[in-house]
């Protein structure tokens, strides 16, 4: 006489609809995490992170993602240098208009929010000092 395999086949059913679940929580997870970090597609802006990385900063990750030799490494930062005084006027030329309109942008986008919202908003960027039209004083180094 055969036990029936019904509750076993049961059980091992309902542990792999748990796991499943777990993994498509975790992914889910990841997969917010990714996009709403910092600097993330749909995250709030870095503003910690200088627009051009001082000397002897780690690279870029789009250059730090080329696993570029010692050797390309020593080149790449030569050549960030040489065209460091370039980026640095072109950014002091170009900031302060680009900041006239996200401030303007987000003028129009905050009677649309709600007051938890607004204050969001105004926590995850640093306000500059009066006066001050440029990029953040440790963006670009002088």
């Amino acid at each position: 006489m055969s036990a029936d395999p019904t509750p076993r086949r049961l059980r091992l059913w309902t542990g792999l609809i748990v796991l499943a679940i777990l993994l498509v929580g975790a992914a889910t997870g990841a997969g917010a995490v990714h996009l709403f970090r910092p600097g993330g597609p749909m995250g709030p802006p870095r503003h910690s992170e200088p627009p051009i990385p001082p000397p002897g900063a780690p690279l870029p990750p789009g250059l730090a993602g080329l696993d570029l030799t010692p050797e390309q490494e020593k080149t790449a930062r030569a050549l960030m240098e040489k065209r460091r005084p370039e980026m640095e006027a072109v950014l002091r030329e170009t900031f302060p208009r680009f900041e006239a309109i996200r401030r303007q942008f987000e003028a129009d986008l905050r009677p649309f929010l709600t007051e938890a919202q607004a204050r969001k908003l105004d926590a995850h960027k640093p306000e500059p000092p009066p006066g001050h039209t440029g990029p953040p004083a440790e963006g670009l180094p002088r």
